[in-house]
């Protein structure tokens, strides 16, 4: 395949000439040629598509080849509206705009425009390519019914990550679902109504997929694995095993808490105090989250139980539900180093044995008392050690919370360390100039919470990253350790830190089967290897 004939046809002539001025040694790849070429063809057959592409293969760069394409073949201006889960991604997608700079006047509707309805109305009207977050960009319209009069222009939208803009949910009975916001809801219908063509893209195709695929027939693209095989992600995985015995102890007795709990809810439906309870942990967490926010008020128990269960503030059902989810809470601040202590009374009872039906002693539990703040795990101290042995090296430190996030960048500076941090509550202006620290060189960690750190987000100056607990996800475990961009010529090392002996032992292990024996099974695995593992594990 001639790429620069293929590449000259999509573009036009002028516009090949452009790039080729602006990125002389600059090389297209075969699948990413395929890729605008099918998106392409969707779009003109008056289609919206879906491009699944794995991390770090290029999907920003199709998606700028795909609106020149659309302008030349059009020989109109265009107008292209970019939607993106989270702001660190809405300022990538406007660096990479940046970069390229062949589609015209670019505009990033941030804080600071969004609020000012008569310059963004005027950089609206003059811009062809428009980054925003769907909240952000709610916002604005709600402020400006001119700006809302400007939106019919938009020719097409582009979703970023897609399956991370709406939410995974849970139905009347505790299955996961995905679903949009009320406010996303009304965005999208209102770009759908005014005709404009949606084109989306993701690493994955997750639950929270569900209501785009509910509003759009979208037509998915396959690219061939033939073309992406050489390029494909790969990562020295260092699965870090973290011997403490103060964690363990505390382990066991949040778990059980949460197995004594369950069975105080079995009885209190069935009158039943059985060994095992028979109570899907996860499945009850799931809806009780949403009772918990007001925004449903009951809870299914599926069979053997097979009740949908009516819960009223202050009845015991409700304190037990409560006392379960705290303590199921408390064992992830316990694995990323957030529970100092737990004061509980144990004591004897009797339960019956689900097999033989025979009385059975068991351990139970009455008053807890727990005690919250980072703490120095033997995690922390080997992390200290960990970027010691590396040098000069920048590394990426993945957290959950931002007191964990603040505590680990503490004790790094004590040591001489400088870092930076990314957390939720920061202005754009603090997190760019983070991320300018890092970038730079002058701060060689980047600590940075999970939900901004995740999906769609780029750091390849990182030379390697650090977990500092597993995720129960495999797919989004993978999503998050290629946010270094580690691939096959020169793979990045990724250590994931977990607790030996404890329940969080079990999700590294899951996620090192699946990586290691199931790799067809999950596909965002397909076509990767895991290059390095611990001898003993």
């Amino acid at each position: 395949m001639d790429l620069d004939a293929e590449l000259k046809g999509i573009i036009g002539e002028r516009n090949f000439e452009l790039l080729k001025l602006r990125f002389p040694n600059y090389q297209m790849r075969p699948y990413q040629i395929f890729a605008v070429q099918k998106v392409l063809k969707v779009l003109n057959d008056n289609k919206n598509p879906l491009l699944l592409l794995d991390p770090g293969l290029g999907k920003t760069l199709i998606s700028q080849l795909v609106f020149l394409g659309l302008k030349h073949s059009n020989n109109k201006t265009t107008k292209a509206l970019v939607l993106v889960p989270s702001r660190l991604l809405r300022d990538q997608h406007f660096k990479a705009a940046k970069w390229f700079s062949a589609n015209g006047n670019i505009l990033n509707i941030d804080q600071s425009i969004s609020r000012v309805p008569t310059a963004l109305r005027r950089a609206f009207e003059r811009a062809n390519w428009i980054i925003s977050t769907p909240k952000l960009l709610y916002n604005a319209l709600n402020r400006d019914y001119v700006l809302r009069k400007l939106m019919k222009d938009i020719s097409i939208c582009i979703v970023d990550e897609f399956d991370a803009q709406a939410a995974e949910d849970v139905d009347s009975e505790g299955e996961p679902i995905g679903r949009f916001s009320k406010n996303g809801r009304a965005l999208i219908d209102e770009i759908k109504g005014n005709r404009t063509q949606f084109f989306c893209m993701s690493a994955t195709q997750r639950t929270a997929a569900e209501p785009w695929l509910k509003t759009f027939d979208l037509e998915k693209i396959e690219v061939e694995k033939g073309l992406i095989n050489s390029y494909s992600a790969y990562a020295v995985l260092n699965a870090m095993p973290i011997h403490d015995n103060d964690v363990r102890n505390l382990d066991n007795i949040i778990s059980l808490i949460i197995i004594d709990t369950l069975r105080k809810i079995r009885y209190q439906l069935t009158h039943q105090f059985l060994v095992d309870p028979e109570i899907d942990a996860d499945r009850l967490i799931r809806q009780a989250s949403k009772v918990f926010r007001g925004e449903r008020d009951t809870i299914y128990f599926p069979s053997p139980i097979k009740r949908y269960v009516h819960i009223l503030p202050g009845q015991r059902i409700d304190r037990l539900i409560r006392r379960f989810a705290q303590a199921y809470g408390h064992q992830l601040f316990l694995y990323e180093g957030r529970l100092q202590n737990i004061q509980a009374h144990i004591y004897q009872k009797i339960a019956i044995d689900n097999l033989t039906l025979k009385p059975k002693k068991v351990f139970s539990v009455g008053e807890v008392e727990y005690s919250r703040g980072a703490t120095a795990t033997r995690k922390i101290n080997s992390l200290v050690k960990l970027i010691k042995s590396r040098n000069n090296q920048r590394c990426l430190v993945l957290v959950r919370n931002t007191d964990i996030n603040k505590y680990i960048s503490e004790t790094l500076s004590d040591k001489g360390i400088r870092s930076c941090s990314l957390i939720g509550d920061m202005s754009d202006k603090e997190r760019r100039e983070s991320l300018s620290l890092f970038e730079k060189g002058s701060a060689r960690v980047l600590v940075a919470n999970r939900e901004l750190g995740g999906r769609g987000f780029d750091l390849p100056s990182a030379r390697y990253a650090v977990f500092i607990s597993p995720k129960r996800s495999e797919e989004t475990m993978w999503q998050e350790m290629l946010r270094i961009r580690s691939f096959k010529k020169k793979p990045k090392h990724v250590y994931v830190y977990y607790f030996s002996g404890t329940r969080e032992e079990n999700k590294m292990l899951a996620f090192l089967e699946i990586a290691t024996s199931y790799p067809q099974k999950y596909r965002v695995i397909n076509q990767r290897k895991v290059l390095a593992l611990p001898a003993t594990l």
